[in-house]
């Protein structure tokens, strides 16, 4: 269950870098403090999902919420997740294009327009085992992302970890005013993520597996982001300037293991945009059938325009957005469940 609640959080956002970046590494030091907090929110947050599905044994989340906080709960979220399946698409494609132009030089145009077209022809007839996927591939990517990590802090510079402040000027705008915010914005944004994921598991598994799969997968996650957020903090400012701040972190290590890091990410890049994609259509059109199709195709060109705005500008500008939409649905479900 630890491992579900990790899988979900740890894509190709968390996996690049990016993400702990913007969330916490641009506050300096405090963003270590920020790290903690999401723990406990992952915790306490991940077993509330997991007690909610146990409580109403409900057989999807859309029935947990509508026993918790009325029809209108299950709606609402059902089209949070539709828009995030979209913006998902978009930020993926961004990040494919910012991998294979850090590492083979291609324009950004010809990275999007190539890995949005090798989405279609995966989804076209349909996928309906896309997402499986995931669990071959995020454990090797938490693996090397690890290694990295640790070569990061072994290869920086004393000086490095010195406070940010004198070299604030040169950081990218952060994507919230407070390092408290940001946290707690995360926290809500891989919250609303993981609640159709972990409401469905909670009716069937043990009450012990409950309790230890939250706290073991919180406290797993914390430990994960805070090694990155340190190697990427004693690197800073230049590992800010990046759309993929691991890469960066990987200088100096063998040109295999940075060609296979490349290619793990691009690969977790893709899972996630495949999955994605056929999440979306799916939902719109009998996969296989004409309006699924047609679903795949203004998707993926929608995404393209989306992308254009750049894998670290998204991060830091649509993560926010459905961060606050995480936060209002859970402040909806303890009002409902005060009722």
């Amino acid at each position: 269950m630890a491992a579900t609640f990790i899988g979900t959080v740890v894509g190709a956002g968390f996996a690049s870098g990016q993400e702990i970046l913007s969330f916490f590494t641009l506050y300096g030091w405090a963003g270590s403090l920020g790290i903690v907090l999401v723990a406990v929110a992952f915790a306490a947050g991940g077993s509330w999902w997991l007690e909610l599905g146990a409580r109403t044994r409900a057989r999807s989340y859309r029935d947990a919420l509508a026993a918790t906080a009325g029809p209108w709960a299950g709606s609402l979220l059902d089209g949070l997740l539709t828009a995030s399946l979209f913006l998902g698409v978009g930020v993926m494609t961004a990040g494919a294009a910012a991998v294979t132009a850090e590492q083979l030089g291609w324009s950004p145009w010809a990275g999007r327009a190539t890995f949005l077209f090798l989405c279609v022809v995966t989804v076209w007839h349909g996928l309906p085992g896309v997402l499986a996927a995931n669990t071959a591939v995020v454990p090797l990517l938490v693996g090397v992302v690890i290694m990295v990590a640790v070569h990061g802090l072994r290869a920086a510079r004393p000086a490095a970890l010195a406070a940010l402040a004198p070299m604030a000027a040169a950081l990218p705008a952060a994507p919230a005013p407070h390092w408290l915010v940001a946290a707690l914005l995360y926290a809500g944004f891989n919250l609303l993520l993981a609640l159709p994921v972990l409401v469905p598991l909670g009716a069937s598994a043990p009450p012990g597996a409950r309790r230890l799969g939250s706290l073991a997968g919180g406290m797993g996650l914390a430990a994960l982001a805070l090694l990155l957020h340190m190697a990427l903090l004693a690197h800073m400012p230049a590992s800010a300037t990046r759309e993929i701040p691991v890469l960066y972190l990987a200088a100096g290590l063998p040109g295999w293991f940075r060609a296979l890091l490349a290619v793990v990410l691009w690969t977790e890049i893709f899972t996630t945009a495949v999955g994605s994609l056929y999440g979306l259509a799916s939902r719109l059109g009998v996969p296989g059938s004409g309006s699924y199709r047609l679903a795949v195709l203004v998707t993926a060109v929608l995404a393209m325009a989306v992308a254009e705005a750049g894998f670290a500008h998204l991060v830091r500008v649509l993560y926010p957005l459905l961060g606050w939409l995480g936060l209002g649905l859970v402040a909806w479900l303890l009002w409902g469940a005060r009722r």
